[in-house]
């Protein structure tokens, strides 16, 4: 199926819900779809373990193309470097990131922090629910937060290390 979505032009918002990628191969196949198809906006990985080979391949791919509007990443395991939020930034029109129980490391909340202080964001909507955040990566988020002009909902739901 991947090989017949890499060749369509169509196709606006792809899910991946508790699917087994476990090779990850499945990002370098959509390559010519994500550089190819200028109407695709939404991409929703939730519950699937990439594992570090295939967040690596998932940043390699975002930086491919630049058209999103939506991105959801969640329940996809580990403490993660910040890479992939990095490929983001690529996506100037990207309106809604959403970042559920993965448990980000310091480095990718300064790198959201980054995100949110471009002054050519167009980002309304960060949702980071139930990923352990504490209060030092409260106070580096909130760096990004205080030039801010877009965002109009932040949900920190599930996160009982922030005390501050």
């Amino acid at each position: 199926i991947f090989q017949g979505v890499s060749h369509n032009r169509s196709i606006c918002d792809l899910s991946f819900h508790y699917c087994g990628l476990a090779d990850n191969r499945i990002f370098s196949i959509l390559t010519p779809f994500f550089k190819e198809n200028h109407n695709f906006e939404s991409l929703k990985i939730n519950g699937c373990d990439l594992g570090r080979d295939g967040l690596h391949l998932l940043t390699t791919a975002l930086t491919e193309f630049d058209s999103l509007k939506e991105f959801e990443l969640s329940r996809c395991g580990k403490d993660h470097d910040g890479s992939y939020i990095q490929a983001l930034t690529g996506h100037s029109g990207l309106r809604k990131l959403s970042l559920c129980e993965n448990r980000i490391g310091r480095n990718g909340y300064a790198v959201l922090a980054t995100l949110l202080q471009n002054p050519n964001t167009e980002l309304h909507v960060l949702v980071l629910a139930d990923n352990e955040i504490d209060d030092e990566r409260v106070v580096v988020l909130a760096t990004g937060l205080t030039e801010n002009s877009t965002l109009k909902e932040l949900d920190l739901s599930k996160n009982p290390f922030i005390t501050e």
